[in-house]
């Protein structure tokens, strides 16, 4: 009976391990998929905002998103969402390059159709004459479908300090 316990806890260890050596396989920071998200994501969606150009905004966001508001207590679809930014972006298109988005990131997992993504956005913009900036720290999921990187849950969790935005990495942030 002695065996027969020690035999099971052996193969119980060995096949967590596996599994937890295999999940690490499959979420992994690699260069050659966060290339891609930057490029097919984060790149056209800080575009977005810059040009104030609200078709390419909406590409960025699959069309089952959801918005996690944490910083106001609520969540909304992600169409719901994005009728609040086209009318912003409508608001402000003659005022189009006086607002960036920026973003550094504190962790990247992804396989090749998943992803899940943490750190804090530089939202800025110049409002009176003034510029204003916002740091938020974000979690987001990533989804890959039909050849293309998009937003599948956005959640802005609490703002945050220019200090707490200096001290994440600088060459997380995409360029």
């Amino acid at each position: 009976m002695k065996q027969s316990i020690t035999l099971f806890v052996i193969l119980t260890m060995a096949s967590f391990s596996t599994s937890t050596a295999a999940s690490k396989e499959k979420s992994s920071q690699d260069p050659a998929i966060i290339a891609q998200i930057d490029k097919e994501l984060w790149k056209p969606l800080m575009e977005s905002v810059y040009e104030a150009n609200y078709p390419l905004h909406e590409s960025c966001y699959h069309p089952s998103a959801v918005m996690v508001l944490e910083i106001g207590d609520k969540t909304m679809s992600g169409k719901q969402w994005l009728e609040g930014v086209k009318a912003g972006f409508e608001e402000r298109k003659n005022q189009a390059k006086t607002t960036f988005l920026k973003m550094r990131f504190s962790k990247r997992l992804h396989d090749s159709v998943s992803g899940y993504e943490t750190g804090i956005f530089l939202f800025s913009r110049v409002q009176d004459g003034e510029r204003k900036n916002a740091y938020i720290k974000f979690e987001f999921l990533l989804t890959r479908e039909n050849g293309k990187w998009q937003l599948l849950l956005e959640n802005q969790q609490e703002r945050l300090t220019e200090e707490d935005w200096n001290a994440l990495d600088a060459a997380t942030e995409i360029k």
